[in-house]
């Protein structure tokens, strides 16, 4: 941790809060507008099989998404449809 109170997570991501999870929640919350919140997520004891129909392990994107009801198909909240683009963030496509 910095003096300011920032917590390193990689070389370019900074937080102010780190956050302690044994399971994947199936929402994620939002910070307040300022803050930032990192999590590490300990599935050492899941009962989850952490491999696809064909035996591939699954990237942690994956694994997230399938207890997550905010990552359902491509778009925000469940839908199937593609999420926006949002234009102030370099035509980032969002979820």
């Amino acid at each position: 941790m910095t003096d300011a109170g920032w917590i390193q997570i990689t070389h370019q991501q900074w937080v102010k809060q780190l956050v302690e999870l044994t399971e994947i929640p199936t929402t994620w919350p939002i910070p307040m507008e300022g803050e930032s919140i990192g999590y590490i997520l300990d599935l050492t004891n899941s009962t989850f099989k952490f491999i696809d129909s064909n035996g591939n392990p699954l990237s942690m994107a994956a694994i997230i998404k399938n207890k997550c009801v905010d990552g359902w198909g491509d778009g925000s909240g469940g839908t199937k449809e593609a999420g926006p683009v949002v234009f102030p963030l370099a035509k980032i496509k969002t979820q």
